[in-house]
């Protein structure tokens, strides 16, 4: 899960032409950022996950995929979101 859109689009879809009562998604993995947090909230839906952004990056540090220099630059990214490659300067401004 990202922002959580497409998950909350097939609740309400499920909600309109099923007529289900959906509590909550379930979904294998989230970026767990703060803006799908904020939308299942609005729509009042519980949002649960096998894993986890932080739980990924930690275990490719201890497996030694990532260094702690890696680790600093992917959860820039993901505090950052759209920012990130303006900030790190990948995208030029004019």
């Amino acid at each position: 899960i990202s922002t959580g859109k497409s998950s909350l689009g097939s609740a309400q879809a499920l909600k309109k032409e099923c007529q289900a009562n959906v509590l909550g998604i379930i979904a294998i993995y989230s970026h767990t950022l703060q803006v799908a947090d904020s939308n299942f909230k609005k729509q009042g839906l519980d949002c649960r996950f096998l894993t986890d952004f932080e739980t990924v990056v930690k275990t490719a540090v201890e497996k030694k995929y990532l260094n702690k220099n890696h680790q600093k630059n992917v959860l820039y990214w993901r505090e950052q979101g759209a920012e990130w490659g303006k900030n790190m300067g990948f995208i030029k401004t004019i």
